[in-house]
């Protein structure tokens, strides 16, 4: 009979690496435990004891700043939808009010999101057009990892056993900017997505071209990805059905989705252009939006 798994409340960081020192791959980090807790009854991970890290003072912590934003470890996705800055950054609020149902929202964190892994995990785009970056912390060390690096595959990370996410940061958010997040799902939420994008458009008030663009796909490969063929694509030209459909094909090169429960692969791939249209067509009329405010 396996031995019962052992609880953890770490009072402080340092108390919580040196568990996770200590301990090796037989912790893991309990925050939220949306995924952990089902992952461990399911027989999915196995564990000998569960390091808590809510009580530590600090890791709740959302600041948003001219260089970006900056969430800590225990940072909820509901925290995100409600936090007053949310609109500037619609691919990640968005995103986190289609993350399951209420509970999760509550519960759930955004660096959980991210280390657990999923290639279908809704904030990973988001992140990913943010140039995000992970900041990792160990007994002695700190390192930061950039979100295009940190996953590795399904399940996998660069994350070592002994090392805690402490935060997520994000890069500064320049003027002339709007963004979207696009999920495909039999319903809005409480359901894995089929297919998620986001979208970031930076335009020229002066010119109307995009001078920056920013597209990631999630769930459509075995770790999201930036389709940077279609950000090619997108930088110099004028905003436009004609413009947003080409980067939707060329969003393509990069997408290698599976047969499962949600959708086919040939599903995935006929839906992908599509979503990455929607996705830049929304964020293209928000630019619109905030230059008429301005």
């Amino acid at each position: 009979m396996a031995s019962p798994v052992q609880f953890h409340a770490a009072t402080s960081l340092d108390d919580a690496l040196e568990r996770l020192e200590r301990l090796g791959p037989d912790a893991r980090v309990l925050a939220g435990g949306t995924d952990v807790m089902i992952q461990l009854h399911g027989g999915q991970i196995s564990a000998r004891e569960l390091v808590h890290i809510e009580g530590i003072p600090g890791l709740a912590e959302l600041t948003a700043e001219e260089s970006g934003l900056s969430l800590g470890a225990m940072v909820t996705h509901e925290n995100i939808w409600r936090h007053p800055v949310a609109a500037g950054y619609a691919s990640l609020s968005e995103a986190a009010r289609q993350v399951g149902g209420w509970q999760t929202q509550t519960l759930g964190t955004v660096v959980g999101n991210v280390v657990n892994a999923s290639p279908a995990a809704d904030l990973v785009p988001g992140l990913l057009v943010h140039d995000a970056v992970l900041h990792l912390a160990k007994r002695g060390s700190e390192r930061t990892v950039p979100i295009g690096e940190f996953i590795l595959g399904r399940r996998q990370t660069a994350r070592e056993a002994e090392e805690l996410v402490t935060r997520i940061t994000t890069g500064p958010l320049p003027a002339g900017t709007a963004e979207a997040f696009v999920k495909v799902g039999r319903r809005r939420a409480m359901e894995v997505s089929i297919l998620a994008v986001a979208a970031r458009l930076t335009i020229d008030p002066s010119s109307g071209t995009i001078t920056d663009a920013r597209v990631a796909v999630g769930a459509a490969s075995a770790v999201p990805y930036r389709a940077v063929d279609a950000e090619r694509l997108l930088v110099g030209a004028h905003p436009g059905d004609e413009v947003f459909r080409e980067a939707g094909r060329a969003a393509l090169d990069g997408a290698d989705p599976i047969d499962d429960v949600r959708a086919s692969r040939r599903y995935r791939l006929t839906v992908l252009p599509r979503a990455v249209e929607r996705a830049l067509a929304r964020a293209a009329g928000r630019t619109d939006e905030t230059r008429s405010a301005a």
